[in-house]
């Protein structure tokens, strides 16, 4: 009994410490991804500020088991990705800031994208990607926020090689 007791306690202790270490980790992080691309900026943007292109480099609008509802309110385009299997609904709200910047909100997820486009002297664009998460304070989300760069930077890398693909050979 002890010995159940004590871990109890020492199980206890351990929590608590990883709940006060939570506190003093940032509520918002950002990651990015940078790529050049060897097209122009003008074609690196019809690419991604029109959720009507996102089918050709960004997997989840490509894919046929998911319905994809585009629609536009003033300045602001907004597609709903609704998943036929399970129901699951997702919404980006896409949003033009200047010429070579593009923001995109996932409110469902507290996301934020952030594109943007950058000539370059020899013709290439550079696309850089900032993702930015709002973590709240909530210690769950902040612990695990340390680790999305090393869990999620692969796959934010590999859709930008799509796109980085899809438009070095198709255009």
């Amino acid at each position: 009994m002890k010995k159940i007791q004590f871990a109890l306690i020492v199980l206890a202790i351990i929590i608590l410490l990883l709940w006060i270490v939570t506190w003093f980790l940032p509520s918002r992080i950002t990651m990015f991804r940078p790529v050049n691309i060897h097209v122009t900026a003008p074609q690196v943007d019809s690419q991604v500020s029109n959720f009507k292109n996102w089918k050709n480099w960004y997997p989840a609008f490509g894919d046929s088991s998911v319905d994809i509802i585009i629609s536009e309110r003033k300045d602001t385009f907004f597609a709903s990705l609704i998943n036929k299997k399970n129901n699951d609904t997702a919404t980006l709200a896409l949003v033009k800031l200047s010429t070579d910047s593009i923001k995109v909100l996932l409110p469902e997820n507290d996301e934020e994208y952030l594109f943007i486009i950058k000539p370059m002297d020899n013709g290439e664009t550079e696309l850089t990607w900032f993702v930015n998460l709002n973590l709240e304070k909530h210690p769950w989300k902040k612990f695990g926020g340390m680790f999305f760069d090393k869990v999620n930077g692969s796959k934010y890398e590999a859709v930008l090689n799509n796109l980085k693909t899809y438009l070095e050979t198709a255009h």
